[in-house]
């Protein structure tokens, strides 16, 4: 079985590489949003937002996208059959049930 991860795979077509590619534009420019170069012109009290400092509503905003986008790209992988075998069920990966099962 081949243990290389599916995103690095050079099986993957174009548009399997646009989706992964998107995924990861994202959570890198979320990453460089959270520190502080980038994180400078939002870092202020006023305007309050839901009642929070604008600061706290970007940190919070960008970590609820994130987890959409995650969440999305999940079931767009689940949809496609990424995540099952041919028997249907999530492949084994070498390290036990994780569920605590016998």
């Amino acid at each position: 079985m081949d243990r290389t991860p599916r995103f690095f795979s050079s099986k993957l077509t174009g548009a399997e590489r646009r989706v992964y590619g998107a995924a990861t534009a994202w959570f890198v420019l979320a990453a460089a949003a959270m520190l502080w170069p980038l994180v400078t012109p939002f870092a202020r009290v006023r305007p309050l937002v839901l009642g929070m400092p604008f600061a706290l509503f970007w940190l919070a905003l960008i970590l609820a996208v994130s987890f959409g986008v995650a969440v999305a790209l999940y079931r767009w992988e689940s949809r496609r059959g990424v995540l099952d075998d041919e028997q249907g069920r999530v492949p084994d990966d070498g390290r036990g049930s994780a569920g605590g099962e016998a």
